[in-house]
């Protein structure tokens, strides 16, 4: 004689005793007949009572502070309650485990969050994700996976592009280009505001003149200006996470932390780097002057005033020596000839 188990008598018995359990407040106990509560369930195909009791076990796992038990009983969970055709309720699950797993594991959360995101993108259901979205990219900027948190932020822009949200896209493209800031890479920071440009009314905006303002005092390396346009009321209505890495920003990336009077040089700007290229003009000599040609002394004969004159000068200059008057005086020094005059070219003839 054959015996067939009775798994819809033993889910009933499990059922009673996961009750109990959770009832005293027994956690392991209720984890153990949960499990096995979930496990008689499949037997009879019930996915959904199955994701249930799963669901249940997660919970006294994360009671008991077991994030990492509790994270693996709640994507049983989740492919369970999917399997079963009940993705809203799949949805609300891992968006609160996420929300239970952000302190213990800020990555595993996000990775969660953004698990529901693919489930309510498939079906359809895109005005839903933007919450999702914003947790997610704030988990991975506090993890420094700039990396992620800007493919979290950039689809998030594509979703809301199309049900043409453009204020929240707007802030969202400012969000991209200050996360691409806080990594210091000024290159694809200005990518991404050129690539806003495409979104309507987007370089009118208050976000827009941020974005520009702020990539333009980078480029001069403008520290008080770059300081001066992260104090904007616009950066307060961006999300926390957000806003507390724009008013931290300085140029070059760092933040407030860092001392603002650093021995490393701003970076250059574009004209600045263009200027160091260009080899400075080599001066021109001057051409010399030419001497001007001065004019030839005129020869003269020494006059009695002459004379004269010059037994003044000597008795002024030795007093005690008296010059007689019949001398004669000095000769005159004889001036250089006049240059010769140029033959008339007739002569030459």
């Amino acid at each position: 004689m054959r015996f067939k188990p009775d798994w819809e008598g033993a889910s009933a018995l499990y059922d009673r005793a996961a009750n109990l359990t959770n009832a005293a407040r027994a956690y392991e106990h209720n984890i153990n007949a949960n499990t096995k509560l979930a496990r008689a369930m499949l037997q009879i195909r019930s996915y959904f009572q199955a994701a249930k009791a799963f669901e249940a076990a997660a919970n006294s796992a994360r009671m008991l502070k077991d994030m990492k038990q509790a994270s693996d009983l709640y994507k049983k969970s989740v492919e369970l309650y999917r399997q079963n055709g009940t993705n809203d309720t799949a949805v609300q699950v891992l968006e609160k485990a996420a929300k239970y797993t952000e302190e213990v594991d800020p990555l595993q959360a996000a990775q969660m969050y953004l698990d529901a995101i693919d489930i309510q993108l498939a079906e359809g259901k895109k005005r839903q994700v933007s919450e999702a979205f914003r947790r997610a990219a704030a988990l991975f900027l506090n993890a420094n996976k700039t990396r992620e948190a800007v493919k979290a932020l950039q689809d998030h822009l594509a979703v809301l592009q199309e049900i043409n949200q453009l204020e929240v896209a707007h802030k969202n493209i400012l969000a991209i280009v200050v996360v691409f800031l806080k990594a210091e890479d000024y290159v694809a920071a200005d990518k991404a505001a050129q690539d806003g440009l495409s979104v309507q009314r987007f370089a009118m905006s208050d976000e827009g003149k941020a974005a520009f303002d702020l990539l333009e005092a980078y480029d001069k390396g403008d520290a008080k200006g770059f300081e001066a346009v992260t104090k904007r009321q616009v950066f307060s209505f961006l999300d926390n996470e957000i806003c507390k890495v724009a008013r931290n920003l300085r140029v070059g990336g760092s933040t407030m932390g860092a001392s603002s009077t650093s021995s490393q040089p701003a970076p250059a700007g574009r004209n600045e780097l263009f200027a160091r290229s260009t080899p400075a003009p080599v001066a021109t000599p001057a051409a010399p002057v030419a001497p001007v040609a001065s004019a030839a002394p005129i020869d003269s004969e020494p006059t009695e005033q002459d004379a004269d004159a010059d037994n003044e000068a000597s008795s002024l200059f030795s007093p005690t020596t008296a010059i007689p008057t019949d001398v004669a005086p000095a000769a005159a020094v004889q001036s250089a000839p006049a240059a010769p005059q140029q033959e008339d070219s007739n002569d030459l003839l």
